[in-house]
Parts: structure tokens; sequence; C-alpha cells
């Protein structure tokens, strides 16, 4: 599988498709069930050169989804394309395809060197120090048009009082940002990764309180709650097969 450094150009797109398994999957024979678990474990660990592909596991987390996907690649075709081989698959062809978030992973706009270089040398001193992750969480961000109308300083403010909110926590929850802006309905995609759900939790009540959300609108799309497993184990668990 390609990894993110790998990954060549700009800008890097990102797909996060989630799955929900049909009822009639329940009634699939054994047979059906082992070839399944095989092909999607075959899909996802020969990606394409030209994807970096991940998997997590949200049944039992979230009644929407029983599995989601986050797809990297330099080009959206390649990435499209390859969820598009992922619903192909025995797996895919008994779920329906819950949501579908589209963004393009770049730069901090913000917080950098030359708009606020304290916080910029804060965050990029903050490392994760936790255990492995266990957990992945996205969750779609849509801003008002009150927002995008402000001037740059005053969305800078706001946006400093939300990372200097975040930097305690940054040690045990791990992010990564999407913008979305004109490619979907929301206008970030926010991904975290966690072995602290009490961390992650005490991190968004810390930020509920910032004026920031006053320019934030419900979205359309999922916020999606999965496990960090193996693929082989998502695979088993999806196709409820015993261990390999």
């Amino acid at each position: 599988m390609v990894s993110r450094e790998q990954l060549t150009g700009t800008p890097s797109f990102v797909i996060i498709a989630a799955f929900k398994l049909l009822p009639e999957w329940a009634q699939a024979d054994d047979s059906i069930r082992a070839r399944a678990a095989a092909e999607l474990t075959r899909a996802l660990t020969e990606a394409s050169q030209r994807v970096e592909a991940s998997i997590y596991l949200s049944q039992g987390l979230k009644a929407s989804a029983d599995f989601f996907l986050r797809i990297h690649a330099n080009d959206l075709a390649e990435a499209q394309s390859y969820v598009n081989e992922c619903a192909q698959t025995i797996i895919g062809r008994h779920s329906l395809i819950a949501d579908i978030m589209i963004g393009i992973s770049k730069p901090r706009r913000y917080i950098t060197q030359e708009n606020s270089a304290h916080l910029n040398e804060q965050l990029n001193n903050s490392k994760y120090e936790s255990a492995t992750p266990r957990y992945a969480i996205v969750i779609p961000v849509k801003k008002t048009a009150h927002w995008w109308n402000m001037s740059e300083s005053e969305r800078l403010h706001e946006i400093e009082v939300h990372t200097q909110k975040s930097l305690v926590y940054m040690r045990c929850v791990k992010r990564e940002l999407y913008y979305s802006t004109g490619l979907d309905e929301q206008d970030f995609i926010t991904y975290f990764e966690t072995a602290d759900l009490h961390a992650f939790h005490e991190l968004n009540a810390a930020l509920a309180g910032i004026r920031e959300n006053e320019f934030q609108i419900r979205c359309e799309h999922l916020m999606l709650l999965g496990a960090i497993c193996s693929v082989s184990e998502i695979a088993r668990i999806l196709s409820r097969q015993s261990a390999f």
C-alpha cells in the first residue's frame, strides 16, 4: 500500500466513505462470507500504488454505518475509482454507501510562522505521546456566511483561541484537517485519532464554549466514530468469520 509520503504533487485529495451493511447480509452462507473476508482484506492490503487506503470499524458504535474508508490520492479520480472498486467487493455489494465526504489536505492557513509565530511554534512542537490510537473520529464542519465575510484578522483571532484551547490535548489526540469548500456540503473535515476517548471528550467540552461555534451550522454529513483495527480483523468481523 502506498504511504502518504509517496504521494507526490499537490493538492492531496481525501475521500471518506461510510458503508452500512444491508439486512440481507445476515442471510449469506458461510462460503460467501469467507470469500468476502479474503476479498476485502486483499483489496485493502493491495491498494493501488496511487492511493493510501485505511478502514475503520463503526459497527456497534454508530447506527448509521458499519465501517468507513479514508482514501488519500493526488488525483481525485484515483480515489473515486478505488472507492468504486471497494463498493464492488462482496461486502461492498451487500452494503449501502451511507455517506461520502471529499476534501483536500493543505498546509495550515491561519496558524503559520507569518500570521501567528508563537502558536505556530507550539503546534509544531506538540507531539502525540499517548498509546497507539484505538479510535478514529470524523467530524464535518460547515461555516456560516458571516464567518466568510469576516476579515482575515478576525478569523485568525478566533482560530488562535481555538488553537490555544486545543494545545493541552495534542499529546493524546491526533488531528488532521481537510478543506472542502466548493467540493462538498461541508467546509472542513476534521479527522482525529486517539487511544483516550475521555481526553477527546474533554477537548470537545473545552471547545464548546468558544465564540467560533457561533459561526458553525449543522452539516448534512455524518459524524463518524470507528475502531482502528487490522484490516484482516475488520474484514473478519464484517463477515463474521472465525479468526484466520
